[in-house]
């Protein structure tokens, strides 16, 4: 049963990284050529949809979803009260 879950998880975690990844490098991109043309062009219609496609970014996560670490089996590395509090009390 242990194995079935560990493969659900890592397809799981596969179709999140597949699609979410390129996604975000894409609209990142995207707001950035949108908002060049904004700036060049002076015109409202580009600075609209830069805020448009900014917000799905944001909504997206912005890429911070990759760099969030998890903690799962992971030890939290010790801290100088953890420290004090093993040798103190």
């Amino acid at each position: 049963m242990a194995v079935l879950l560990s493969c659900w998880q890592f397809g799981v975690t596969i179709t999140y990284h597949f699609r979410f990844v390129p996604l975000t490098i894409g609209l990142a991109l995207l707001g950035a050529v949108m908002q060049v043309f904004a700036y060049r062009r002076r015109d409202q219609e580009w600075e609209r949809l830069t805020r448009f496609f900014g917000a799905l970014l944001l909504i997206d996560g912005g890429g911070v979803h990759g760099a969030v670490p998890r903690g799962h089996g992971v030890q939290r590395p010790e801290t100088v009260a953890d420290h004090l509090e093993r040798r103190l009390g």
